[in-house]
């Protein structure tokens, strides 16, 4: 039988919010009678990227609904600026307990075959810059009858290398080095007004190439190596070589990145990253996978459940944070909810995952667990006095594991099970014999 290590007496630091979303289960334009399952599960962050649906439902969060007139308005004058659908999200975030990550820029546009509207480069710059520094201040100075939220995190657009043809790319219709100028122009603006808040981007498109690096040349035919895949390696070193060179030096705090694959991949896809990040001397740059999802087909199947709380708990180590896409009511991605008849939007299996994941950021303390079995990811957590584990196994087949269960002796200790027989429910459990055993497509949450 395979070992989890685990020193409970040695935490690592504290558990990081692996458990953010993108956007909120809103309807429409103020529906937001599901916000309570956000709070429930201790959603720490909403990412505000296709907000709305495409164009970010006209009103929503973008550049270009905030300040719609963006070629002959005046920048300086508050008139021109309609906050009122957006100011209603981020006052439902913060009652949700949910901190928003701004993403400045636009929403996606998959009909831009059809027609383009707002992702090709802005005809000035620095306007662009001066409007998005007018809605930093209307969140986090007042202006405009604004607020004093002091939102964090500010991303500079969204997957600018979704294509490297760019008659393909739905998100943005210019050169990569338009978009390092345009990168440049708005982070070194915002630094310059607001020395306090995060400034990053560029929400990458993936590192799904990056395997062609890090695996051994024999499994090389199994690697992601398209040519739309390898541009975006490409447009990642490129804007990093871009971005620390002295004469073009720009802020980032944080860099993002998405990708779609299972926990095996990404793994090494963060490691990348913060290997590409480090040798340029950008150590302090935060690591943010702000789109993932295991595969959003198989919502409401334990399968998905277990490979969401199998990245919760593989990529704790490799990244700084993460948001989840979606946690939209409606959406094809909209994996925590279900839309069975009559359509009453359940939480899914996977919601529940994330509730375990919460109970983990709460206690605060990191535990890593190490497992000899690479089918369970496993994460342990505590508070100096309360403990708790959990394990994911992303098998079709039971797995025992041999544990040191000594943690767990004469305490009184609570299972929860989450598979394709439970949803978040309590279950026997004796860690303290020194066996635990996760059902297929198990995640199992122990506290004592």
């Amino acid at each position: 039988m395979k070992r989890l290590t685990m020193n409970f007496a040695a935490p690592s630091g504290k558990v990081k919010p692996m458990h953010g979303v993108n956007n909120a289960p809103v309807f429409g334009y103020y529906g937001y009678e599901h916000m309570h399952y956000m709070t429930e599960a201790g959603i720490p962050f909403s990412r505000l990227h296709d907000t709305g649906g495409y164009f970010g439902g006209a009103r929503f969060v973008d550049v270009e609904n905030i300040f719609p007139n963006i070629d002959t308005a005046d920048e300086t004058d508050p008139a021109n600026y309609d906050f009122a659908i957006t100011d209603r999200l981020i006052e439902e975030l913060y009652k949700a307990g949910m901190e928003p990550v701004y993403r400045l820029g636009a929403t996606i546009e998959n009909g831009h075959f059809i027609k383009a509207y707002r992702i090709y480069p802005p005809k000035d710059f620095a306007k662009y810059a001066r409007v998005c520094a007018n809605i930093v201040r209307h969140y986090n100075h007042g202006w405009a009858d604004g607020f004093h939220y002091g939102i964090r995190y500010w991303e500079i657009w969204n997957e600018p290398d979704n294509s490297n043809e760019i008659a393909e790319n739905p998100c943005w219709k210019g050169t990569k080095e338009q978009f390092f100028e345009f990168y440049r122009t708005i982070a070194c603006h915002l630094r310059e007004q607001f020395p306090e808040i995060l400034i990053g981007g560029y929400a990458s498109s993936g590192m799904y190439a990056c395997m062609t690096e890090l695996v051994p040349e024999e499994v090389l035919a199994a690697a992601h190596v398209s040519p739309r895949y390898k541009s975006f390696l490409t447009f990642f070193t490129d804007f990093l070589d871009y971005i620390t060179a002295p004469e073009t030096t720009a802020p980032l705090d944080f860099f993002t990145w998405h990708s779609y694959a299972r926990v095996e991949d990404n793994v090494h896809h963060a490691a990348y990253v913060r290997r590409e990040l480090d040798k340029r001397g950008l150590t302090q740059v935060e690591s943010v996978l702000n789109e993932w999802n295991p595969n959003f087909t198989l919502r409401g199947k334990p399968e998905h459940a277990a490979w969401t709380a199998q990245m919760f708990l593989g990529m704790h180590p490799l990244v700084d944070q993460m948001e989840f896409y979606t946690g939209c009511i409606q959406s094809t991605y909209a994996s925590l909810f279900e839309m069975p008849a009559p359509m009453d939007y359940r939480p899914t299996k996977t919601y529940y995952t994330f509730k375990m994941f919460n109970e983990l950021y709460r206690l605060g303390q990191a535990v890593p667990i190490s497992s000899e079995d690479d089918r369970v990811y496993a994460l342990g957590a505590t508070d100096g006095e309360a403990v708790a584990l959990m394990l994911a196994n992303g098998a079709d087949e039971d797995v025992s594991l041999a544990l040191d269960g000594a943690v767990f002796a004469g305490k009184a200790v609570t299972a929860r099970l989450i598979d394709g027989e439970h949803t978040d429910e309590e279950v026997p459990c004796d860690p303290a014999s020194g066996v635990v055993t996760l059902p297929p497509y198990g995640v199992l949450l122990i506290q004592a």
